[in-house]
């Protein structure tokens, strides 16, 4: 059976999202449920986000059953184009690729590697045409994926804390020098014209809308599990069944499957390998770390 080990709260974020009012008991808890929460994962099951709310039907079936997906942040297509640009080692200064062709090679890449990537959307969203009412920007519904530029420079004005968990979640797998790369690397101008409409248009158009679910409810998440437990994920439905509560949800074990689908064309594969790795960590820290306020705590399930 996995074993659960719960974390202090994290206690950094710039973000609204807030665990609120609720005792350390009542946390404890709703973590003895994760266990009986887990599912597997189908090897081709599109990703997700690690967005804690629950999700019914897809852009293709607004009634349809949604399975348990794999979870990062914003999906394996927008953790692993964000690695790519952190590392600075996937596309030269000189490329005249935009972001949205970009992010496409990247979709493409993971495809060809059998890692289908998804996305989601929510129902507010798409009430509302995916734009912002207040500015008229593109808005999808998934946190990640519109707040990715400020996620992205989250690296460089939260460094010691992403390092430090980096670090512990890593443990002897965690190298200094790849954290160095990613703290050091300057942004490319042209991820800055990053639009997450094209986000859902490349897992839309690839998929027909079958792996863009829709999300349901607002964003309370009280704890953020990191799942090392391989080719599962939490079942979000019925953990909130249970726990009556709501939880993020890395799972760890699927950062290695998109890496190493990105790493295995390259010369020196396991090198790649290894700095992917590092900035696909260092992005779900940075991703809580701007839309969370650090009263969650981090709940590590491992074999």
């Amino acid at each position: 059976m996995p074993s659960i080990r719960i974390l202090e709260p994290i206690n950094a974020g710039i973000g609204k999202i807030s665990a609120g009012d609720i005792s350390d008991k009542e946390i404890i808890t709703a973590a003895k449920q994760i266990k009986n929460c887990l599912s597997n994962v189908s090897p081709m099951a599109p990703s997700c986000c690690i967005d804690g709310r629950y999700s019914e039907g897809t852009l293709a079936n607004t009634a349809e059953i949604v399975e348990s997906r794999p979870s990062v942040a914003g999906g394996a297509d927008v953790t692993a184009y964000a690695a790519a640009e952190m590392t600075g080692i996937w596309f030269k200064p000189s490329s005249k690729r935009s972001a949205k062709g970009r992010l496409l090679d990247i979709d493409t890449l993971l495809r060809e590697q059998g890692v289908i990537p998804g996305a989601h959307s929510d129902e507010n969203a798409i009430e509302d045409n995916f734009k912002n009412r207040k500015t008229g920007l593109s808005k999808i519904g998934c946190g990640t994926s519109d707040n990715f530029i400020d996620i992205l420079n989250r690296p460089y004005d939260a460094f010691d804390i992403i390092d430090k968990y980096s670090a512990m979640l890593m443990s002897n797998k965690f190298d200094q020098k790849y954290m160095k790369i990613i703290a050091n690397d300057k942004l490319q101008e042209t991820v800055k014209k990053w639009d997450p409409i094209n986000t859902l248009h490349i897992v839309t158009k690839a998929s027909s809308g079958k792996s863009v679910e829709i999300s349901r409810g607002s964003n309370t998440e009280v704890i953020i599990i990191f799942n090392f437990v391989k080719d599962t994920t939490l079942d979000r439905y019925k953990f909130l069944s249970k726990a009556n509560v709501k939880a993020f949800v890395v799972d760890m074990w699927y950062i290695d499957k998109i890496a190493n689908a990105m790493a295995a064309s390259r010369p020196n594969s396991i090198e790649v390998f290894n700095k992917l790795k590092h900035a696909m960590v260092a992005f779900q820290l940075a991703t809580y770390l701007t839309l969370c306020d650090g009263t969650q705590r981090p709940v590590i399930l491992t074999n």
